[in-house]
């Protein structure tokens, strides 16, 4: 498989500056990605679910914005999310903070939701 070259990343975080390699993204992000979002979609789908649960328990997002987030998680499917470099970084929990964030009917609630998944969940190593 062959990508496009790395464009320019998305602001995912302040971490962040720049997308992975082509060589990177190809040989290693892009076939995990495929691997996880056939067999562990639905795993990160429900940590995300119940990680929505408990901001809106503690008041970071309204009960309205988490039953969308809710359903939006609910409708993700192996084929809805494709590895891009630049806008996801290849990485299938980057993948599913913007399909929720390009779902949600008023774009500032993504960045509630988005900031309190970033701020709260363990680096991915």
């Amino acid at each position: 498989m062959t990508s496009e070259a790395p464009g320019p990343t998305a602001a995912l975080s302040g971490r962040i500056r720049s997308g992975p390699s082509e060589l990177l993204h190809d040989e290693v992000l892009a076939p995990q990605f495929r691997f996880e979002s056939r067999h562990l979609l639905h795993h990160y789908a429900a940590i995300e679910k119940t990680l929505t649960a408990e901001y809106a328990r503690m008041g970071l997002v309204t009960a309205d914005e988490a039953r969308d987030i809710a359903t939006l998680l609910d409708g993700v499917g192996a084929d809805t999310l494709t590895a891009e470099p630049g806008a996801n970084m290849s990485d299938i929990a980057f993948a599913l903070e913007r399909h929720v964030e390009a779902g949600l009917p008023v774009p500032s609630s993504a960045g509630t939701w988005t900031a309190a998944a970033t701020t709260s969940r363990p680096a991915r190593r």
